[in-house]
C-alpha cells in the first residue's frame, strides 16, 4: 500500500489502520470519537513509522464526511482509499465512491 492515502471509519479501525500504516500507506482514522481517533493513530504513527492522523467524524453527516475528505487530502495530498465501516441509518447521507474522487 505504499504510496496510498486511506480513510478509515467504524469500528475495525485500529486492526485495518495498523495493517495498511504497515504496508506503507498514509492512513487518517475518521471517528465520533475524535479524541480517541488521535490518540489511535498517533499509537499506529509509532507502531509503524508512517504518517497516521485521527480526527473527528460523524459519518451520518455530510457535514462530517465533507469535513474528514477534505482533512485527510489536506494532509496527504490525495485520497485513494476510503474504508467505511460504520452504521448507516436509512436516512442519512451516504457518498458515493465517484463523490469522493479528485479528492
Amino acid at each position: 500500500m505504499d504510496g496510498h492515502n486511506v480513510i478509515i471509519t467504524g469500528g475495525a479501525r485500529r486492526r485495518i489502520a495498523k495493517t495498511l500504516s504497515g504496508t506503507g500507506a498514509k492512513v487518517m482514522i475518521a471517528n465520533l470519537n475524535g479524541e480517541m481517533a488521535v490518540e489511535t493513530a498517533a499509537g499506529i504513527q509509532q507502531e509503524t513509522g508512517n504518517e497516521c492522523h485521527g480526527m473527528t467524524c460523524d459519518v451520518t453527516s455530510l457535514t462530517g464526511i465533507q469535513s474528514v475528505v477534505d482533512g485527510t487530502a489536506n494532509a496527504f495530498g490525495g485520497i485513494s482509499v476510503a474504508e467505511v465501516e460504520a452504521g448507516n441509518p436509512g436516512d442519512a447521507p451516504a457518498r458515493r465512491d465517484d463523490q469522493l474522487r479528485g479528492r
